[in-house]
């Protein structure tokens, strides 16, 4: 591997846009560096890169555990190395099985992309991409090739007295104190044996542990570490190397492969190989790690299709010989490419399908060798990319279909001239529909080869369900405060054993109605998985409810307004030392304290129609708070009773008509009398009749009652009405019943009992003056005398008693005739002698 292999690597992920900050871009870093034989060619210089986006950074790198501390500031949008050649001797993470204080500690204020470089002298470089919290797990499985051995060097080169073989082996760094790390080795390491799980502790935050493997003929079976387990108890990081491997059929190319790995939760189970330029006798490979047991694995190269099972540490390899093949497990494994150009390997862990890709990516281009893009997209975005805008550089014919994805994904490899892509560039791929991966193979058969994918790997998916609580019985809402956050920023909750309603499940930030059987239970459990095109993670919240107060209260009632006392109400209480009684519109307690006690309600209680009373606890047991119950009291108005208005009946009359009314709470009622007479039908008939008695007609007076009947919880309404009986009234007619025939008027003269009128009228042809008039005068018809007779009326005019009537017969008699004698003649002295005769109805006369 030639010295410039990874410095592309290293622009290239300088240039990632500052969009995808994801993967390899974060903000904390762990690191334990490789050491490397000096014997090869060289082990130093080596640098830390630092690339910035968008904002002047401030960058600290340090190493925890021992001394070295600094803090610098770079630019935005800024590629700066800072070297640590003279930390030689305090940064490579050796001697193996010991632990060293040399792991470095990355953390900046604002995104960056960090990459380890070990330059070397000459021939024997490596790059090694930095994850980031991506980077930091607890579970880790080893990925190495199995082909090759590590070469025999046969020279001191740097002249210390001994030659340094190179060795394959993975470095441990504690990110926290206190971390225990488990290994169980896949082959004799340095101090222990295969397959035996050890411990090591690292009590120190930045202490690294390096495990090595004891023998450099790592093709032979039970020999190479990969599938090496390691596990702890807080996370960690891990690095991965194998120094100067020779590729023996292919040629005299021994080169160094390592990097940074990702933990088992940022795998997948799908992946697409696309074939590099390696000589047949390099044998260009896949090596499949499981991290399960019984994992089934399919590898379709358009030919064929190959299947095996394999367990947790096991490795399978694969031969690439087409140029897009298709590796599916149905659980999560790594997969590791040994790829590159004659004999000159270069090594890419491969991001897998899901949960994984870039919207954008740039790369650069620092020398002339042969240049191509792998790329990968699911199939309809192949005709959306861009390279620096331009839609021409990648088109949709360079593309196809990949082989076992029954056309869901499309890959291509893609070369470009130095025109197309100049040495010096640094070109933006983009796609305007879709993630995509992409790597870079670059290199030469005689010039070295870089084989590198610059699109992130799978994105860790972090999900918090938020904090375990403990709540109050009676809340009404459990406050659920989520956070989903990496590979995805979606999430659904739901609750495993609870019968309330779940709002919004979709809502990171949502609330959960619980029922009563959720606070009798005691326990809630809440699972937030997240959603998204990655593989679900979930986390859990309990929910946990103590005893808030209980109250509970009996009295509810309904009460009649005419028939209301102190009103009894209680209640109990329960995880509270007591309770109080309030409420009511100036009503009175009996005893606010007492949980049975009275309530005599106010006027405007009764005004109002009902009142509420609380029952309110006090000195919750638990801190929760209290508790309150109500009673509810109606108030109902009392029957309407409308006896009727007063009477005054006359005499003559046997009976009057009742027209009672009762309405409201009844429509029934009874009627009584101080008098002596009967009710007709009966008494319970409110529209019948009072048959007035000879003892009531006598007695002048008397009263009739009407009481409500089937009154509910009122007590009785009554109403009632005086009766007054009067006497029937007496007329007379004065007027003489015998009259002269030549009178022209005849009086009408008559009596009535007081308070009575009357009315005149004449059975004749004649006219009253005055007909309402007891005295006045009737003028004779000349039809009246020649009748001989008229027929004279006095009648009242009736309202209380009947009408009452006097009657005379006026008869007509001729007038007198009257002769004074024959006219004669006297001498004055001699006396007159007076004849007269007088006859008719008046004899007398003067």
């Amino acid at each position: 591997m030639k010295w410039f292999k990874f410095i592309i690597l290293l622009i290239g992920m300088a240039l990632v846009s500052s969009k995808n900050v994801k993967a390899q871009v974060d903000t904390v870093f762990w690191f334990a560096a490789p050491w490397v034989t000096p014997d090869h060619a060289g082990n130093i210089p080596m640098a830390f890169h630092f690339s910035t986006f968008g904002n002047p950074t401030t960058v600290r790198l340090r190493q925890p555990a021992a001394s070295y501390d600094t803090t610098f500031t770079i630019a935005a949008n800024t590629l700066y190395s800072k070297f640590v050649t003279h930390l030689l001797d305090s940064l490579e993470s050796k001697p193996a099985d010991s632990v060293v204080n040399w792991g470095f500690e990355i953390t900046s204020d604002f995104p960056i992309v960090a990459v380890y470089d070990f330059q070397s002298a000459n021939n024997n470089p490596e790059t090694y991409s930095l994850k980031g919290q991506n980077g930091m797990g607890y579970e880790f499985v080893a990925p190495f090739q199995t082909l090759w051995d590590n070469k025999d060097l046969p020279n001191d080169n740097n002249g210390d007295g001994v030659i340094t073989q190179p060795k394959q082996y993975f470095s441990v760094v504690a990110t926290e104190d206190n971390t225990t790390i488990y290994i169980t080795p896949k082959c004799d390491v340095e101090g222990h044996p295969a397959n035996v799980t050890y411990s090591v502790f690292l009590a120190n935050a930045g202490q690294v542990y390096t495990c090595q493997n004891v023998t450099q003929l790592t093709s032979v079976l039970g020999q190479n570490l990969a599938g090496s387990i390691i596990v702890s108890n807080k996370k960690v990081a891990v690095t991965v190397n194998d120094d100067s491997v020779n590729p023996s059929g292919g040629g005299g190319c021994y080169d160094l492969m390592g990097d940074q790995i990702v933990p088992t939760d940022v795998i997948g189970k799908e992946y697409i190989v696309n074939k590099g330029f390696l000589n047949a006798g390099s044998n260009e490979s896949v090596f499949i790690v499981g991290t399960e047991n019984f994992t089934s694995i399919s590898v379709d190269n358009g030919l064929s299709v190959s299947t095996t099972t394999i367990n947790q540490g096991d490795i399978y390899q694969y031969s690439i010989t087409e140029q897009l093949t298709f590796i599916q497990a149905d659980k999560d494994v790594y997969v590791l490419h040994m790829s590159g150009y004659g004999c000159e390997l270069g090594e890419a862990l491969l991001p897998p399908l899901n949960c994984a890709g870039s919207d954008q990516v740039s790369f650069s281009r620092s020398n002339g060798f042969s240049f191509l893009l792998d790329i990968l997209c699911p199939a309809g975005a192949e005709g959306n990319f861009l390279m620096d805008g331009d839609p021409t550089m990648i088109q949709a014919s360079d593309f196809s279909p990949v082989p076992g994805t029954g056309g869901a994904w499309m890959g291509a490899q893609i070369p470009y001239n130095t025109t197309e892509v100049p040495v010096g560039s640094a070109p933006l791929v983009e796609n305007t529909s879709d993630l995509f991966s992409l790597g870079i193979i670059n290199g030469s058969v005689a010039g070295g080869c870089l084989y590198h994918y610059l699109s992130q790997f799978n994105r860790k998916v972090i999900t918090d369900a938020g904090k375990d609580t403990t709540l109050c019985n009676g809340e009404t809402l459990v406050n659920l405060v989520g956070s989903v956050s990496g590979g995805t920023t979606t999430g659904e909750w739901q609750v495993l054993n609870g019968s309330g309603t779940l709002n919004s499940p979709t809502n990171l930030v949502t609330t959960y109605q619980p029922t009563t059987s959720d606070y009798s239970q005691g326990t809630l459990t809440f699972v937030l998985g997240s959603t998204g095109n990655c593989e679900p993670v979930y986390d859990t919240v309990i929910v946990d409810f103590i005893q808030s107060p209980l109250v509970t209260t009996t009295g509810d009632g309904s009460y009649c307004k005419n028939n209301i006392g102190a009103i009894p109400i209680s209640g109990t209480v329960s995880y509270a030392a007591g309770a109080s009684w309030s409420g009511g519109s100036g009503g009175a307690f009996g005893n606010i304290g007492d949980l049975s006690t009275t309530y005599t309600p106010s006027p405007a209680d009764l005004a109002a129609d009902s009142v509420a009373l609380f029952l309110t606890s006090a000195g919750s047991f638990f801190a929760c708070p209290n508790d309150q119950d109500t009673v509810i009291v109606h108030f109902t108005d009392p029957p309407s009773v409308i006896a009727g208005p007063d009477l005054v009946v006359c005499s003559s009359e046997n009976s009057f008509d009742l027209n009672g009314v009762v309405s409201g709470v009844t429509s029934t009622g009874v009627w009584t009398t101080s008098g002596s007479g009967a009710f007709s039908p009966s008494d319970a008939d409110l529209l019948g009749d009072y048959l007035i008695s000879s003892a009531d007609t006598s007695a002048g007076s008397f009263t009739v009652y009407l009481s409500s009947t089937n009154n509910s919880n009122c007590q009785a309404v009554i109403d009632s009405f005086e009766v007054a009986i009067i006497d029937k009234p007496v007329l007379n007619i004065a007027t003489s019943d015998s009259l002269c025939s030549n009178l022209s008027t005849i009086p009408l003269t008559g009596s009535v009992t007081a308070g009575f009128s009357t009315t005149w009228d004449v059975l004749g042809a004649g006219t009253i003056a005055n007909p309402s008039s007891l005295n006045t005068v009737y003028s004779l018809s000349p039809l009246d005398t020649t009748s001989g007779f008229i027929d004279v009326i006095l009648e009242t005019t009736g309202s209380i008693c009947p009408v009452e009537s006097d009657t005379l017969t006026i008869t007509f008699v001729n007038p007198p005739s009257v002769f004074a004698g024959a006219d004669q003649s006297f001498c004055d002295n001699e006396p007159i002698q007076l004849n007269g005769a007088i006859s008719g109805a008046s004899p007398n006369g003067s």
